[in-house]
C-alpha cells in the first residue's frame, strides 16, 4: 500500500529530492533540491487503521512519524485514534527546511494540548554551524 498519511483524505503531489531521504509533501525551501514530483494518495490514520491488523491485536500503540516536515498532518489525521496511542516519536525542525512547515516549538505545543508530554530527544542532524536542524522527540501520555 503507498500512501501518504495527513490530515485529509485526498491526492497531492510529492516532492522527490535529489537526495531521496529529504523527500516531501511539503515543498523545499530551495527549489532546486526537487528531482520530479508523483502524484500520491494521501489518507487519514484514523481511515487506516482500521484496516490493519495491528488495530484489532493492540489497545495501545507508538506512533512513529519521520514524514520530512509532515509530522503535525500526520498528527492531525489521527485524531479519532488518540485513545489508542500512547506515546507519538516525532522528527522536529529547530531550522525548517520546508516551505509552510511548523517548526519545534510549535509541533511541541500541538502535542503537549493533546495530552503528550516530552519524555526524550535526540539530535538527528546539525548545520554546518553545529547548530541543531532536527530533533526526534519522544512523547508520551500520561493519563
Amino acid at each position: 500500500m503507498q500512501i501518504a498519511l495527513g490530515n485529509a483524505e485526498g491526492t497531492a503531489d510529492f516532492n522527490i529530492g535529489c537526495d531521496t531521504k529529504y523527500s516531501s509533501l511539503l515543498e523545499f525551501k530551495d527549489k532546486n533540491e526537487v528531482a520530479r514530483t508523483e502524484k500520491i494518495t494521501i489518507r487519514r490514520l484514523d481511515n487506516v487503521l482500521p484496516e490493519l491488523d495491528i488495530a484489532r491485536q493492540c489497545s495501545r500503540f507508538l506512533l512513529k512519524m519521520d514524514t520530512q516536515g509532515y509530522d503535525t498532518e500526520v498528527f492531525a489525521g489521527a485524531e479519532g485514534s488518540m485513545p489508542k496511542i500512547a506515546a507519538i516519536m516525532s522528527e522536529v525542525s529547530v531550522i525548517p527546511i520546508y516551505k509552510g512547515m511548523k517548526d519545534y516549538t510549535q509541533a511541541l505545543e500541538l502535542y503537549d494540548l493533546a495530552g503528550f508530554k516530552l519524555y526524550h530527544i535526540s539530535n538527528v542532524s546539525r548545520s554546518r554551524e553545529n547548530l541543531i536542524v532536527e530533533m526526534n522527540c519522544l512523547l508520551r501520555r500520561l493519563s
